[in-house]
């Protein structure tokens, strides 16, 4: 198993808002103190933070752990916009982009 570089870990989110531990804590609902210390002492938060954080700045959990993601900001952040959505507001998405990438694949064979 991998060990998770904290400092490292600490830098990408330093990285990916401009925002303090101050903010973090706000958006993220998670206790000032708390995350001021585990930033202060370079400690992973608890899986219940890290998806608190996660959350918090859009960012996917595997890429502030790791510094690689599946997808990227762009997509995650769609995704979670998704979230929200109807059973029928998703099929109609999902047919525009089943379309698209026809279309796509039509052109490129042409």
């Amino acid at each position: 198993m991998n060990k998770v570089d904290t400092y490292q870990f600490w830098k990408r989110i330093d990285s990916l808002r401009d925002v303090s531990v101050s903010e973090i804590s706000k958006i993220s609902g998670i206790n000032y103190q708390r995350l001021k210390e585990q930033r202060s002492s370079q400690r992973l938060p608890s899986g219940e933070d890290l998806l608190s954080i996660s959350n918090a700045l859009n960012i996917s959990i595997e890429f502030l752990l790791t510094g690689h993601d599946v997808f990227s900001p762009r997509i995650y952040s769609i995704a979670k916009k998704m979230d929200s959505l109807t059973e029928a507001q998703l099929d109609v998405i999902e047919s525009a982009v089943d379309a698209s990438m026809e279309k796509s694949f039509l052109s490129a064979k042409a």
